[in-house]
């Protein structure tokens, strides 16, 4: 299990720079956050960071730069979601997606998940 001192990034793909919300920090609410927010943190986007192989998705990069707990199973079965359209799935082998198409006829999609 990923173990990092963050809870939350914030990017843009556009942006040279990523924010990081520390795991104890509380997320600023409204629209609008100042820059000098304590609990915003700016990581340069171009040094090699946990946060920035995560945003990447660089599997080599993540086993490199981030920290990991290891628990002896039973693991529980689980779905988180990262971010709006985002999932990690743990424990999961098949995935079944029921979805309606553009005609309100229903389909369904099996995804047999893999090892990482």
């Amino acid at each position: 299990m990923l173990a990092t001192h963050f809870k939350t990034i914030g990017f843009s793909r556009d942006s040279e720079y990523l924010i990081q919300i520390e795991d104890k920090a509380v997320i600023p609410q409204g629209s609008v956050w100042r820059a000098a927010e304590p609990a915003l943190i700016y990581v340069d986007r171009a040094k090699l960071t946990c946060a920035r192989a995560l945003v990447e998705g660089h599997l080599s990069e993540i086993k490199a730069l981030c920290r990991f707990n290891v628990h002896r199973s039973p693991f529980p079965r689980g779905v988180i979601r990262l971010y709006f359209n985002t999932f990690l799935f743990s424990n999961i082998s098949t995935l079944s997606l029921h979805c309606l198409s553009q005609k309100f006829n229903e389909t369904t999609k099996v995804v047999h998940l893999t090892d990482v």
